[in-house]
């Protein structure tokens, strides 16, 4: 198992976003524990999550909740072995550690950004109910370049963000990631 991120919310409870290790294949996994540390048995009837969207491996590399107290994360999801295969993940669950269902494909998201692969760092849910995802993408010229999307609140590209709803920077001279938004 590791950990990648970490969110602290107002009622002083914890939520750990990473992945459970299977061998070859990972999941995502994600807990919630109360604030004196102890699993928070109202999420998920025991405190922990796992996901699997793909065959291959899924992980989390962070959380944050939504202003409705809704719990999103993002991350990757690889469909197959090879470079270039991962893809911006992002899963939206409700309180009580169920996917919501009204987010994106029943709860998750997996796309990418350009032709190569992409991965997905970090998140923000903004106070209007969109999110930014932030992360790397492997475009043309096999660089990695700064890559960001704007969800709606429902999980769908804000066309009214960047390329209808993504934009990738490039920097002359080798690659660039994304690996944390404040």
């Amino acid at each position: 198992e590791r950990p990648d991120g970490l969110y602290l919310a107002a009622d002083g409870k914890i939520i750990v976003a990473g992945n459970t290790e299977g061998g070859l294949i990972w999941q995502m996994g994600i807990c919630r524990l109360n604030a004196d540390g102890s699993l928070d048995s109202s999420f998920s009837n025991d405190g922990l999550q796992t996901l699997n969207i793909t065959n291959r491996s899924d992980y989390f590399n962070d959380v944050d909740m939504t202003f409705d107290g809704k719990i999103i994360a993002a991350g990757g999801a690889v469909l197959d072995s090879g470079s270039n295969q991962g893809r911006f993940a992002v899963v939206r669950y409700l309180d009580n550690g169920d996917l919501d269902t009204s987010f994106a494909n029943n709860g998750t998201l997996v796309l990418n950004i350009q032709n190569g692969g992409c991965i997905a760092e970090s998140i923000i849910s903004l106070p209007d109910g969109k999110s930014l995802v932030a992360g790397y993408s492997n475009g043309t010229e096999n660089t990695l370049s700064f890559a960001i999307i704007r969800l709606d609140i429902n999980g769908n590209l804000d066309p009214t963000f960047g390329n209808n709803g993504s934009t990738v920077t490039v920097f002359p001279g080798g690659s660039s990631q994304i690996y944390k938004m404040k």
